[in-house]
């Protein structure tokens, strides 16, 4: 979407955008062998997305041509849709206009998907194109939104999260709009989910004044909803709108105060976007995620600013199908045990590595448009004595239990070789019924300081 801000002679535009969702990857297959195999970690190749600034030739060419449709020169046109009130360069008064066009984008990348593509998915495995920086710090937050009260950033596990005025109107409101164009899909409806995610991460947008899957703290969605207790699989929605007065799928979306009725509106907008209008910017990684069918869980988060009317909606979709009985981690050693319901089978335990999460600048959190898993460093496999799977120049380690049947999951194994590969950072693992991540049931992150 565009903002178009009218006023002192001078018409500014200004992108309203939707963030590429995360990417799937795909380890090196396993092979057979009567040796065990542990080397060094995999470097798996890279993929990275880039993302084009938004074009004015391309829109000024939409408005010569919807005025060319209608019969009307390009000065009528622009008379007819310009709310009236809007100054022309006279009067010291501003009004804003969103018209609904998303930014223009060129990629590299065969598709854009994290956990968000059905269980089929294969795709190369891709790393993020993260820049980070160690004495990088967060500028201060804009102007104050009332109702957010504090930083809310991760003291270790822990994160302050605020919830906006009318949460739950809100919540269930967008809630009512994601189910409906999964219904349409001939999908069934997700359930609100209990984690906490989606709200700290717009509360965080919304508070230092960026737009990224990323964090000031460098986290990445999956890391924050390990850290909020998940026990799923995550994958993120990120959207930016502004409060306004016109229907979502307006060519000219009118910016107006934020009140519940134009709070609901731009959420609208943001949702009818990713559904709609999600090719040229992100590959339709939005509307995959939101029709995923696999996906039973969403968790929403819903920021807005009245001092600027800038809406961010997160919605962090989850494959919830896991009831745990007990913590999965103590120490290095990893525990698994509980119950799914998931249909699939689980058939592998793939590892990423991500570096230690350094804070990153609004500059920088601005630039990062997507994000991926990480590199792949190895997995787990079954108990083997002889004749046993691993991933070539990856760690192959190898289960101290591993009980999977029907219903019941009770699977232990070692974190060690893991990390040895790579030593201190972030390790994040993926329980899937397929080779691909998208295939996940768990995305859980450890994070791992080297002692």
């Amino acid at each position: 979407m565009i903002a178009l801000l009218v006023g002192f002679g001078i018409a500014q535009y200004y992108p309203l955008q939707l963030l590429d969702p995360g990417l799937a990857s795909t380890p090196p297959s396993s092979s057979t062998s009567n040796t065990y195999n542990s080397t060094s970690s995999y470097q798996t190749a890279t993929s990275a997305g880039s993302r084009g600034g938004f074009s004015i030739t391309a829109f000024l060419q939409g408005l010569v041509s919807s005025a060319v449709k209608q019969g009307k020169s390009l000065a009528a046109y622009l008379e007819a849709i310009i709310p009236k009130g809007a100054t022309t360069g006279q009067g010291n008064s501003t009004e804003q206009i969103s018209i609904s066009q998303t930014s223009s984008q060129t990629s590299t990348l065969t598709s854009f998907v994290t956990v968000s593509q059905s269980s089929s998915s294969t795709l190369a495995a891709s790393t993020s194109s993260r820049t980070t920086s160690s004495t990088s710090s967060v500028a201060p937050p804009p102007s104050s939104a009332g109702w957010l009260t504090g930083d809310p950033s991760f003291q270790g596990t822990v994160a302050k999260i605020d919830i906006p005025p009318n949460y739950n109107t809100l919540v269930n409101f967008t809630l009512a709009l994601i189910n409906q164009d999964r219904a349409t899909a001939g999908l069934g409806p997700v359930e609100l989910s209990t984690i906490p995610s989606g709200q700290q991460h717009a509360d965080s947008m919304a508070y230092f004044g960026y737009f990224s899957h990323w964090d000031p703290q460098g986290y990445k969605p999956y890391m924050r909803y390990s850290l909020l207790g998940g026990t799923g699989a995550v994958a993120e929605n990120v959207g930016q709108t502004y409060c306004t007065t016109s229907p979502a799928a307006s060519t000219l979306l009118y910016q107006a105060p934020c009140s519940l009725q134009t709070i609901e509106n731009g959420l609208a907008a943001s949702e009818w976007g990713m559904m709609n209008n999600d090719a040229a910017c992100c590959a339709n990684g939005h509307r995959d995620n939101i029709l995923n069918p696999t996906h039973n869980r969403v968790s929403l988060g819903i920021s807005y600013l009245p001092s600027t009317g800038e809406e961010y909606l997160v919605e962090d979709f989850e494959d919830s199908y896991l009831q745990l009985s007990q913590p999965m981690q103590g120490s290095s050693q990893i525990q698994i045990v509980g119950t799914s319901t998931s249909p699939s089978k689980i058939s592998q335990i793939q590892v990423y590595y991500d570096p230690t999460p350094r804070a990153m600048t609004v500059q920088q959190l601005d630039s990062t448009f997507s994000y991926g898993p990480g590199t792949f460093v190895g997995g787990v496999f079954p108990p083997c004595s002889g004749g046993c799977e691993y991933y070539p120049g990856a760690v192959s380690d190898y289960a101290t239990t591993w009980q999977v049947g029907g219903s019941s999951i009770d699977i232990s194994f070692s974190m060690a070789d893991l990390f040895a590969a790579d030593g201190p950072g972030v390790y994040t693992i993926y329980l899937t019924t397929g080779e691909s991540t998208a295939s996940a049931l768990l995305t859980y992150s450890v994070f791992y300081s080297g002692q």
